[in-house]
Protein backbone atom coordinates (compact mmCIF):
# COMPACT_ATOMS: atom_id res chain seq x y z
CA UNK A 1 0.00 0.00 0.00
CA UNK A 2 2.97 2.24 0.77
CA UNK A 3 4.68 1.80 -2.75
CA UNK A 4 1.19 2.90 -4.02
CA UNK A 5 1.04 6.09 -2.39
CA UNK A 6 4.78 6.66 -3.14
CA UNK A 7 4.09 5.89 -6.63
CA UNK A 8 0.99 7.76 -6.82
CA UNK A 9 2.70 11.27 -5.32
CA UNK A 10 5.65 10.68 -8.28
CA UNK A 11 3.31 10.24 -10.66
CA UNK A 12 1.75 13.65 -9.40
CA UNK A 13 4.88 15.79 -9.06
CA UNK A 14 5.56 14.50 -12.67
CA UNK A 15 2.05 15.60 -13.92
CA UNK A 16 2.04 19.14 -11.87
CA UNK A 17 5.51 19.97 -12.13
CA UNK A 18 8.36 20.74 -14.52
CA UNK A 19 8.08 17.70 -16.23
CA UNK A 20 4.81 18.99 -17.03
CA UNK A 21 6.19 21.77 -18.85
CA UNK A 22 8.19 19.75 -20.93
CA UNK A 23 4.91 17.27 -21.86
CA UNK A 24 3.04 21.22 -22.47
CA UNK A 25 5.91 22.10 -24.77
CA UNK A 26 6.01 18.52 -26.48
CA UNK A 27 2.26 18.39 -27.55
CA UNK A 28 2.52 22.26 -28.99
CA UNK A 29 5.61 21.30 -30.94
CA UNK A 30 3.63 18.17 -32.37
CA UNK A 31 0.93 19.74 -32.93
CA UNK A 32 2.74 22.09 -34.74
CA UNK A 33 4.42 19.84 -36.84
CA UNK A 34 1.36 17.84 -37.65
CA UNK A 35 -0.22 21.35 -38.88
CA UNK A 36 3.05 22.35 -40.73
CA UNK A 37 2.80 19.07 -42.38
CA UNK A 38 -0.99 19.38 -43.25
CA UNK A 39 -0.28 22.83 -44.67
CA UNK A 40 2.76 22.04 -46.87
CA UNK A 41 1.67 18.99 -48.23
CA UNK A 42 -2.36 18.22 -47.06
CA UNK A 43 -3.25 16.96 -50.62
CA UNK A 44 -0.58 14.36 -51.14
CA UNK A 45 -0.53 13.35 -47.89
CA UNK A 46 -4.44 12.22 -47.27
CA UNK A 47 -4.22 10.60 -50.45
CA UNK A 48 -1.89 8.01 -48.31
CA UNK A 49 -2.90 5.02 -46.85
CA UNK A 50 -2.62 6.28 -42.94
CA UNK A 51 -4.76 9.35 -43.38
CA UNK A 52 -7.31 7.84 -45.36
CA UNK A 53 -9.81 8.29 -42.97
CA UNK A 54 -9.58 11.71 -43.03
CA UNK A 55 -9.57 12.22 -46.77
CA UNK A 56 -12.78 13.94 -46.62
CA UNK A 57 -11.31 17.38 -44.57
CA UNK A 58 -10.35 19.83 -46.27
CA UNK A 59 -5.86 19.91 -44.98
CA UNK A 60 -5.69 23.88 -44.73
CA UNK A 61 -8.85 22.94 -41.77
CA UNK A 62 -7.19 20.29 -40.54
CA UNK A 63 -3.54 22.51 -40.21
CA UNK A 64 -5.69 25.97 -38.93
CA UNK A 65 -7.51 23.34 -36.24
CA UNK A 66 -4.01 22.33 -34.70
CA UNK A 67 -2.55 25.62 -34.91
CA UNK A 68 -5.15 26.77 -33.10
CA UNK A 69 -5.27 24.25 -30.40
CA UNK A 70 -1.52 24.82 -30.05
CA UNK A 71 -1.78 28.38 -29.99
CA UNK A 72 -4.46 28.25 -27.47
CA UNK A 73 -2.33 26.14 -25.27
CA UNK A 74 0.98 28.63 -25.48
CA UNK A 75 -1.70 31.49 -24.76
CA UNK A 76 -2.87 29.49 -21.26
CA UNK A 77 0.73 28.58 -20.73
CA UNK A 78 1.85 32.03 -20.75
CA UNK A 79 -1.04 33.31 -19.00
CA UNK A 80 -0.02 31.38 -15.71
CA UNK A 81 -3.48 30.51 -14.86
CA UNK A 82 -3.43 27.12 -13.70
CA UNK A 83 -7.18 26.47 -14.32
CA UNK A 84 -6.54 27.91 -18.07
CA UNK A 85 -3.61 25.49 -18.10
CA UNK A 86 -5.59 22.79 -17.11
CA UNK A 87 -8.12 23.31 -19.80
CA UNK A 88 -5.38 23.53 -22.30
CA UNK A 89 -4.04 20.43 -21.35
CA UNK A 90 -7.53 18.71 -21.73
CA UNK A 91 -8.26 20.27 -24.88
CA UNK A 92 -4.91 19.52 -26.59
CA UNK A 93 -5.89 15.83 -25.32
CA UNK A 94 -8.80 15.76 -27.36
CA UNK A 95 -6.69 16.89 -30.12
CA UNK A 96 -4.22 14.07 -29.72
CA UNK A 97 -6.94 11.50 -29.45
CA UNK A 98 -8.50 12.18 -32.65
CA UNK A 99 -4.86 12.16 -34.06
CA UNK A 100 -5.46 8.92 -32.29
CA UNK A 101 -8.30 7.71 -33.63
CA UNK A 102 -7.48 8.52 -37.13
CA UNK A 103 -4.11 6.33 -36.96
CA UNK A 104 -6.37 4.01 -35.16
CA UNK A 105 -9.05 3.87 -38.05
CA UNK A 106 -6.35 2.52 -40.48
CA UNK A 107 -5.10 -0.60 -38.05
CA UNK A 108 -4.38 -3.34 -40.25
CA UNK A 109 -1.15 -3.43 -40.08
CA UNK A 110 0.27 -2.18 -36.77
CA UNK A 111 2.37 1.20 -37.53
CA UNK A 112 4.75 3.18 -35.26
CA UNK A 113 2.22 6.25 -35.78
CA UNK A 114 -0.22 4.22 -33.49
CA UNK A 115 2.30 4.51 -30.72
CA UNK A 116 3.22 8.06 -29.26
CA UNK A 117 -0.67 10.08 -29.99
CA UNK A 118 -2.44 7.39 -27.38
CA UNK A 119 1.00 8.76 -25.25
CA UNK A 120 0.35 12.23 -25.76
CA UNK A 121 -3.05 11.76 -24.97
CA UNK A 122 -3.06 9.94 -21.91
CA UNK A 123 -0.88 12.27 -20.59
CA UNK A 124 -2.63 15.24 -21.48
CA UNK A 125 -5.89 14.25 -19.78
CA UNK A 126 -3.82 13.12 -16.65
CA UNK A 127 -1.69 16.34 -16.63
CA UNK A 128 -4.93 18.44 -17.31
CA UNK A 129 -7.17 17.28 -14.33
CA UNK A 130 -3.77 16.60 -12.57
CA UNK A 131 -3.16 20.51 -12.98
CA UNK A 132 -7.21 21.23 -11.89
CA UNK A 133 -6.60 19.47 -8.79
CA UNK A 134 -3.93 21.43 -8.09
CA UNK A 135 -5.30 24.70 -8.87
CA UNK A 136 -8.29 23.59 -6.83
CA UNK A 137 -6.69 22.98 -3.86
CA UNK A 138 -4.24 26.09 -4.14
CA UNK A 139 -7.70 27.98 -4.60
CA UNK A 140 -9.35 26.75 -1.60
CA UNK A 141 -6.14 27.16 0.87
CA UNK A 142 -5.97 30.41 -0.12
CA UNK A 143 -9.73 30.58 0.21
CA UNK A 144 -9.51 29.72 3.69
CA UNK A 145 -6.32 32.01 4.42
CA UNK A 146 -8.40 34.60 3.76
CA UNK A 147 -11.26 33.87 5.95
CA UNK A 148 -9.06 33.44 8.59
CA UNK A 149 -7.31 36.55 8.06
CA UNK A 150 -11.01 38.31 8.17
CA UNK A 151 -12.16 36.54 11.51
CA UNK A 152 -8.95 37.93 13.23
CA UNK A 153 -9.22 41.87 11.59
CA UNK A 154 -12.78 41.50 13.38
CA UNK A 155 -11.86 40.20 16.89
Amino acid sequence: MILFKKLGFRLHSVLCGRSAVVLDLIMMLGLLGFGAVFLIDGDALINEHLYQKIATIDSLKIALSLWSVACFQAACFLSKNDFLVAFARLISGLAWAIISASFGGTYPPFHTAMVLPPILTMFAFLSGVAQAKCAYRAERCENLLQCMRERKGRE
